[in-house]
């Protein structure tokens, strides 16, 4: 039963972050900085949905590229910084990228 309520927990936290950042994403300007801090907390809590029993997070998004495409659309590439939460001493630098899929009322992500 814990376990259950903790993955309703989670998908319910991971909504909220994901619809921060898709609502701040069909924005027409963008805010670079907003962006890069709503990727940083979608990354970290998307993680913790496969990291198990060692779980993951991102310390940080930085040098993103958006470019808007056709049909809601949009190529994202950034630079992140990966570690078990285990030890926060040990963060990767990796390279992001793809393609991302707004909802039609901006508000979710959506798989392709």
């Amino acid at each position: 039963m814990d376990e259950y309520l903790s993955k309703r927990a989670l998908n319910r936290t991971i909504r909220k972050i994901e619809n921060r950042f898709a609502t701040n994403l069909a924005k027409s300007k963008w805010q670079r900085q907003q962006l890069e801090n709503d990727l940083e907390w979608f990354v970290t809590w998307k993680i913790k949905q496969v990291t198990k029993p060692d779980t993951f997070w991102c310390d940080g998004a930085k040098d993103l590229q958006l470019d808007r495409l056709p049909n809601k659309l949009l190529h994202i590439k950034a630079s992140i910084r990966i570690g078990p939460e285990s030890d926060v001493n040990f963060i990767n630098e990796a390279t992001l990228h793809g393609t991302l899929l707004l909802s039609s009322h901006g508000k979710r992500l959506k798989s392709e």
